[in-house]
């Protein structure tokens, strides 16, 4: 049987954050918009990959950042900004 407390902890805090993330998604969603709330999630996801795979952070092959993928970025930016300024 295995105890919480024997579980790493970073495995610990990914469940925690895992909570904070599903309870700011629920909370935001009926105030922002499924569509915006999840691209702002997308959005995130995308620039932290492109920094992680800049810098070869956790051991993963280095993917120098290159305009086309600085303009996929400023794509979804552009179109997030659209979608916030509709809602507002």
């Amino acid at each position: 049987m295995l105890h919480i407390v024997d579980a790493p902890k970073w495995q610990l805090l990914g469940g925690f954050l895992g909570v904070i993330v599903i309870s700011t998604i629920v909370l935001t969603i009926p105030h922002l918009g499924v569509t915006l709330v999840f691209l702002s999630i997308i959005s995130g996801q995308i620039f932290i990959s492109m920094i992680i795979d800049h810098f070869g952070f956790l051991d993963v092959p280095k993917i120098p950042m290159d305009w086309r993928r600085i303009f996929g970025f400023i794509m979804m930016v552009i179109g997030l900004a659209f979608i916030s300024r509709s809602i507002y």
